[in-house]
């Protein structure tokens, strides 16, 4: 439950900000798309962290921001408006919602089957606690254990997009 109030910022440029600054920073930068004004969200706003991941560190990128909020519909509506690019400083700052290490964890195994249906443009969803949801063909596939993906990529593995044979 405490997760569902989370947000991610990432690629805000570091300062040397105080928590209490970062929070009114987080604040501004959120008000466009939280449909309320700056004192109204700055209120809704618990506490706004930076944290750093092994990810950061070797890209050389800032480290994310934590924001938690008191209500799940306020996160709910700025993730709903993030969809439009937020910039800050000639920056594009991505928004994404907090997934809990113990899903992400689990949601390794179905890496490669993800990473090839982005690569084949399909769309998917995760499923809760663990699983991908997917259409194909006209079909709905719900993956869920590891013997369903090993089966799905086996007989499909290269049938994604049959290649056309041109007439001489």
């Amino acid at each position: 439950q405490k997760s569902k109030t989370i947000l991610r910022i990432q690629n805000f440029p570091e300062g040397q900000e105080k928590e209490t600054d970062l929070r009114s920073k987080m604040a501004r930068l959120l008000t466009q798309l939280a449909e309320k004004g700056g004192e109204e969200l700055y209120k809704e706003i618990i506490a706004a962290y930076r944290a750093g991941s092994g990810y950061t560190k070797k890209h050389n990128l800032p480290r994310e921001i934590f924001v938690h909020f008191s209500s799940i519909s306020t996160r709910n509506t700025i993730l709903k408006n993030s969809e439009e690019e937020l910039r800050y400083q000639d920056t594009i700052i991505t928004i994404r919602k907090e997934v809990p290490f113990l899903i992400r964890k689990k949601r390794i195994k179905y890496r490669d089957l993800t990473t090839l249906l982005l690569k084949e443009k399909i769309r998917y969803r995760y499923l809760l606690p663990e699983g991908v949801l997917f259409t194909f063909q006209d079909q709905q596939y719900r993956i869920v254990t590891e013997e369903q993906k090993q089966t799905f990529l086996a007989t499909h593995d290269g049938n994604f997009f049959p290649t056309q044979k041109e007439d001489d």
